[in-house]
């Protein structure tokens, strides 16, 4: 079962993975392994791939050894770097452009664009799975990040559609997973085949249709080998802010109820009080607005979406899904909080649904840092690449404590009490 970390910088304008101006690539590797993680998911994009560029030097300043290296053989240094450390890869095309992802109007939801036509994806496929056809550790390829919707010349969005009956071929992200798909094979022909959702890879509905199209994983050449990819986050779960606004009217009622009790010097029965037409609208309506409220958040309520946009998979056994990404901000709060509230409640359910589905993951993210001087608060790790940003989340996820974590610094005394390998770090 994969235990995986999104290790992300590669597919951004850097071309490096995070960190690799704070510690050495080896250290990071063995961090890796260390926290409890077996797997790394690792992004690049087509531009690191494909033009030859090189980062800053201050991207890779604790790596003096990599300051001439262009992004691509940084990525095969990174790779080297956790095969070593017997940690998994697997290589995500996160997008064309070097640049952070993902939105409906950065050109990057589909698996070409202007800039990288789908002939020059597929081929960067075929190229990157001979490059590392020797390598076992890289285990799979995920063919494209998050397929979504771009704009249109006359302003609106275009999405993409899984084999839908009469939709345009263009738009056909069945089709192009098995094109991409083969195209891996033809290198690689032990690699796994990674296929994610639509709408920001949250639904694979359109493989529970009852005559489902587009199933990529019974082509004869890729039987047994392809991946379904899903990703979650709190802000896919509307629900819980609209249970977040409920609460906070049944609060608000509820308050007009005892005051109306209160302010009158002498109580009427409880009867007289029923009768009472506004009185009881009041009370129909905060115990209607709790339940709903309490419902819209519950556990049921969630496994419910995620059975209907791709959990179905899980219990037909059709074909194995991997949750990609997750993370969250723990007690974190951003300027984007409407989007986070009710992420503690999210994480709750969405750890128990891993648990009680055996859910291979990737947890996003690794990085302390977005880029260099900006604080990445869904991190495992601070800034300094070195201490534990989330202790508990640690826990949560692979049962290691911040007891169990060896940083490079620790002193060969300190390192004997803790219960990881010395194997663990960089000596």
């Amino acid at each position: 079962r994969l235990h995986c970390v999104n290790w992300y910088g590669s597919h951004m304008e850097d071309l490096v993975p995070g960190g690799l101006e704070r510690r050495s690539l080896r250290s990071l590797a063995f961090t890796v392994r260390a926290l409890g993680f077996n797997c790394v998911r690792l992004p690049y994009s087509l531009q690191l791939q494909l033009a030859g560029q090189k980062p800053r030097a201050d991207a890779v300043q604790a790596n003096p050894e990599l300051m001439n290296y262009s992004g691509l053989e940084i990525l095969d240094a990174t790779v080297s770097a956790l095969a070593n450390a017997e940690v998994m890869i697997v290589l995500n095309n996160h997008q064309g452009r070097a640049m952070w992802c993902c939105s409906e109007d950065d050109g990057e939801g589909l698996w070409y664009s202007q800039n990288y036509p789908e002939q020059v994806w597929l081929e960067s496929l075929r190229r990157l799975a001979h490059r590392y056809r020797s390598q076992p550790f890289v285990i799979g390829y995920d063919l494209r990040n998050e397929p979504r919707g771009v704009p249109t010349h006359k302003g609106g969005i275009v999405r993409p559609h899984w084999a839908k009956q009469g939709g345009h071929e263009a738009f056909d992200w069945a089709g192009a997973a098995l094109r991409g798909g083969l195209a891996v094979t033809e290198k690689a022909p032990d690699a796994l085949i990674v296929v994610e959702g639509l709408d920001f890879a949250q639904d694979l509905s359109g493989l529970g249709q009852p005559q489902p199209r587009g199933q990529v994983h019974l082509h004869q050449a890729l039987l047994g080998r392809v991946v379904y990819e899903v990703h979650d986050y709190c802000w896919y779960h509307p629900e819980f802010l609209h249970a977040w606004q409920l609460y906070w009217l049944y609060l608000g009622w509820s308050c007009c109820l005892l005051f109306e009790l209160l302010r009158r010097q002498k109580w009427p029965t409880l009867h007289q009080f029923m009768h009472r037409f506004p009185f009881r609208i009041c009370l129909v309506l905060t115990i209607l607005t709790a339940g709903y409220s309490n419902w819209l958040s519950s556990y049921s309520h969630f496994v419910a979406d995620l059975e209907h946009k791709w959990g179905f998979l899980i219990h037909t056994d059709e074909a194995p899904v991997w949750l990609g990404e997750f993370g969250t901000n723990g007690f974190w709060v951003t300027a984007d909080w409407p989007k986070e509230v009710g992420e503690v409640t999210w994480l709750k359910h969405m750890l128990r649904y891993i648990r009680e589905n055996e859910l291979p993951y990737a947890y996003w993210a690794l990085n302390g840092e977005k880029i260099i001087g900006e604080e990445e608060t869904f991190g495992l790790l601070h800034s300094d690449y070195q201490s534990l940003r989330q202790p508990y989340l640690l826990k949560l996820l692979t049962g290691r404590s911040s007891d169990d974590y060896c940083p490079e610094s620790l002193s060969e005394e300190e390192r004997s009490k803790r219960l990881c390998s010395k194997q663990d770090v960089e000596m």
